[in-house]
């Protein structure tokens, strides 16, 4: 049946299969396409990063290297993956980065990291090692998992009160979602601690800011005059070296300061990135940069179109003179790249079932069909293929397959 006058409005687009190179050549665009106005979506996530002054920054790139000096690390056994912003390392249970000695020791301090993980307890996220092996395992600061919640440790060894100082915040960060976690402290020889506190995703879970005690519940506290971490010594992501309290699961954005930072640095630290939206560029019928060859009837018959509306054919034969062509937006040398190509339509029974496009790409030419009588009104993938300026590079739609066919907009998203 013949339902041209009511041909959905849906101009999304729709995954063109190629049809016979024959035909195609019959479809030749008897006009110049002219580079396209196309919608455009460019914003990236940026890099977390570190608080002013950090005494050193790993953000785990690819790498254990210190973004803000000299203090990079050697890993061990943990490998990359994606992270809360960009790559992060996993850890498995025996893995580990070394970060040797060097950086100037300060009383006050602090650490941020991001955590994945689903482990309960026993986890060193940032370990101090010992002064020398003859002091024993007592040394020991960390911070790290109890009972799959943070935990900041000062133990004691012969060069500082032995008695241990921790807090334990009162907020689970196990359940396999990334989760901030910092810690900060102050330390006066005679006063003993001030400021230090656990934050967890922003808030603050525990702190004990005069030194007598917690003022938060879910914390403990034996001694407040114990030793700190010293970060002038090495230090382990992801284990304690004396002991077997690895780490399992991801970190991200480790950075560790020789201050206490305030509560708006830890909030601003925890702000989760952006996801990144797509660079992406959209040609629509009635942008510059697309063209027909033949005539070709406007329609917003039925809904799912992109723009204003969408164009038929008009015959519900095959239109071998007709063709419909959308010029590349990769038109200067930094859009370059590899691009997702998707075409929509309106779906309808007297729509062709394979519908002839040809997607002219940098170095070649893909020859595919698109069933048009189904997955309308939403964005249909053609494939994935390399763009570049200059290339003459276009995605057209032939009117060589029996049915109303549709003409609505093409989208190019970058990889």
């Amino acid at each position: 049946m013949n339902t041209h006058t009511s041909i959905p409005a849906s101009r999304l687009l729709g995954w063109l299969l190629l049809g016979t190179a024959a035909t195609l050549a019959s479809c030749q665009k008897q006009e110049e396409v002219v580079a396209p106005q196309m919608q455009e979506s460019t914003s990236k996530a940026e890099n977390i990063g570190a608080a002013a002054g950090a005494l050193a920054y790993w953000p785990l790139d690819g790498s254990a290297a210190d973004a803000s000096g000299s203090s990079s690390g050697t890993v061990v056994g943990a490998t990359f993956e994606a992270g809360i912003s960009g790559q992060a390392l996993r850890f498995d249970g025996n893995d580990y980065v070394n970060v040797p000695a060097g950086r100037a020791y300060s009383p006050d301090g602090s650490i941020s990291v991001w955590v994945k993980t689903t482990q309960t307890t026993a986890g060193r996220l940032v370990f101090n090692t010992q002064i020398s092996p003859n002091e024993g395992t007592t040394d020991a600061m960390f911070l790290g998992l109890t009972d799959g919640k943070p935990q900041l440790f000062f133990g004691g060894a012969p060069s500082f009160d032995p008695r241990p100082f921790s807090l334990v915040g009162n907020r689970r960060v196990n359940d396999g979602q990334w989760h901030h976690v910092a810690a900060t402290w102050a330390l006066n020889p005679v006063e003993g601690f001030r400021a230090t506190r656990l934050y967890v995703d922003g808030a603050l879970v525990v702190n004990d800011d005069d030194g007598t005690g917690p003022d938060a519940d879910g914390s403990t506290l034996a001694d407040p005059l114990a030793g700190s971490f010293d970060f002038s010594r090495p230090i382990r992501l992801g284990a304690s070296p004396t002991s077997a309290a690895f780490f399992v699961g991801s970190l991200d954005d480790v950075s560790i300061y020789n201050r206490a930072l305030t509560a708006a640095e830890v909030t601003a630290l925890a702000a989760r990135p952006a996801t990144p939206a797509p660079v992406e560029y959209i040609v629509d019928n009635q942008d510059a940069g697309f063209g027909t060859t033949g005539t070709w009837t406007t329609s917003t018959g039925l809904p799912g179109f992109a723009g204003r509306n969408y164009l038929h054919d008009g015959d519900a034969l095959a239109s071998p003179g007709k063709a419909a062509t959308w010029a590349s937006p990769i038109t200067t040398p930094a859009r370059a790249g590899t691009y997702a190509v998707y075409l929509r339509w309106t779906s309808a029974a007297d729509r062709p079932d394979a519908a002839p496009v040809e997607v002219n790409y940098q170095g070649g030419l893909a020859q595919l069909t698109v069933n048009q009588r189904q997955r309308g009104g939403q964005w249909v993938l053609l494939g994935t293929w390399p763009f570049a300026p200059g290339s003459g590079d276009y995605v057209r739609l032939s009117a060589t397959d029996a049915g109303f066919t549709i003409a609505d907009a093409v989208r190019w998203v970058k990889q």
